[in-house]
């Protein structure tokens, strides 16, 4: 894993290791927006019944933006208060750029493509891009659960 990328929680810098060391995750990039807040993320928190039973340890849900505006929108919508899904910021989009799923940010247009992925102790296992930031076909809590079990299958 690599040492030198940060996600944040509010002021905390974690390592990659402290994110995804020893745990089953499903990791979920959002670029912000309505769906995102009415459908995507939610999705993950209200079903954490169900992502345990599937034998996942937690849902990471990464945007790119400042710490501070991740942790008010996670308080906002009650995220930060959510059992199974951790919300953290990509404040540099290096993460992001990592996994090659960096846009152009632009007058309305996203930082990043909204995807999901099955990482096992820090290892990607499965990853899932959707065509457009509009769109939650592939990367929505049902799709993930099906693809988690097939990467254990």
């Amino acid at each position: 894993m690599r040492q030198d990328l940060r996600l944040y929680s509010g002021d905390k810098a974690l390592t990659l290791a402290e994110v995804f060391h020893s745990f089953k995750t499903l990791l979920v990039g959002f670029p912000g927006g309505k769906i995102c807040t009415e459908q995507h993320v939610p999705g993950y928190a209200q079903s954490a019944a169900e992502l345990k039973a599937a034998g996942i340890d937690k849902v990471v849900a990464v945007t790119v933006a400042p710490p501070q505006e991740v942790a008010a929108w996670a308080a906002q919508h009650g995220f930060d208060k959510a059992d199974m899904v951790q919300v953290l910021s990509d404040r540099s989009g290096a993460f992001t750029r990592l996994l090659g799923l960096e846009q152009p940010a632009g007058p309305g247009g996203p930082p990043c493509q909204r995807f999901a992925a099955v990482v096992d102790n820090g290892i990607l296992l499965r990853l899932k891009v959707e065509q457009s930031p509009a769109e939650l076909k592939v990367t929505d809590i049902k799709s993930m659960l099906k693809t988690f079990a097939d990467a254990y299958a």
